[in-house]
């Protein structure tokens, strides 16, 4: 049977990493891999999909892909791959770092919506580092 072994890490602004691997079957490529928006909101809805408000502070996502019984001119012919590819398979979603992408993998969403510029995130852990040495 065809299909997508894909390993995702997700990476928070509050919270440990979590990992997840996923199992793309061949009746789900057209419609999911049209494009990579498409491919990463599968993604995201196949990991959250318990509880979407676990990715309201998404910070990136980092995924590893497998195809299984497709030839390599058969698996790159999907534009969602090709674009995945491009990308190098990393998605950023602090305010400053997104681009048209991210963007439109979260628009009308919560994800990512409590995650905080990186300037203000480094801001933070600048200031945490100070309260340890200061306690040390």
């Amino acid at each position: 049977m065809k299909c997508i072994n894909i390993n995702v890490i997700f990476t928070y602004d509050n919270k440990d990493q979590d990992t997840i691997d996923l199992f793309m079957r061949e009746d789900e490529f057209a419609f999911n891999l049209r494009n990579e928006v498409a491919f990463v909101r599968w993604v995201i809805n196949k990991s959250f999909f318990r509880d979407i408000e676990e990715a309201n502070d998404l910070l990136k996502i980092s995924m590893c892909i497998r195809p299984e019984n497709i030839s390599n001119k058969e698996f790159t012919k999907w534009t969602g791959i090709k674009e995945f590819l491009a990308r190098g398979g990393k998605y950023y979603f602090q305010p400053n770092q997104r681009d048209k992408v991210e963007n439109l993998i979260i628009k009308d969403t919560n994800i990512a919506s409590e995650t905080k510029p990186f300037n203000k995130l480094l801001a933070d852990m600048k200031r945490l580092k100070l309260k340890v040495q200061k306690i040390n």
